[in-house]
């Protein structure tokens, strides 16, 4: 499997796969908006990039697309790659901030990942303490544990 990962400025830029023949195999595709906060940014890809592998991950293995786990499951795989690749993961950075007053708006699928991200995001925070962000040599051991006990992610070697 094959993946790309496109970055496009905000200013009202457009995006388009230019046509021609397309290579064997399948194609991940994810884009994602450019914005001042390059550091930001980058840990937004990584936190996506994993959810989103961890979905096709489990469809591959056979799991049911409808499993109550799996969004929960793709949020904790996006906290643990950027803690892995980043060394570090922030508070701030943690899936949640869902706000029930949108749910009305929102299809289902939308809605239910929201919820499971702020249920997946403040049941991380136990890791955290009182720290603002979790460095993987200090406390983010016991989360990479973790990581690795409930989605088989790998521990730092």
């Amino acid at each position: 499997m094959r993946y790309q990962l496109t970055i496009v400025s905000d200013g009202g830029g457009i995006w388009r796969q230019l046509p021609g023949p397309e290579p064997p195999g399948q194609m991940v595709s994810f884009w994602f908006p450019s914005g001042p906060d390059t550091d930001s940014l980058r840990r937004r890809v990584i936190a996506t990039t994993a959810h989103e592998f961890q979905h096709i991950a489990t469809a591959l293995a056979g799991q049911p697309r409808r499993g109550g786990q799996r969004e929960p499951d793709a949020y904790l795989a996006g906290a643990c790659a950027q803690l892995m690749i980043e060394g570090a993961v922030a508070r701030a950075d943690l899936p949640g901030g869902h706000d029930p007053r949108a749910d009305p708006f929102l299809p289902s699928a939308a809605r239910r990942s929201a919820h499971a991200g702020s249920t997946t995001g403040g049941a991380l925070l136990r890791f955290f303490g009182d720290a603002d962000t979790l460095h993987i040599n200090e406390g983010g051991r016991h989360l990479m544990r973790h990581c690795h006990e409930t989605i088989g992610f790998p521990l730092q070697q």
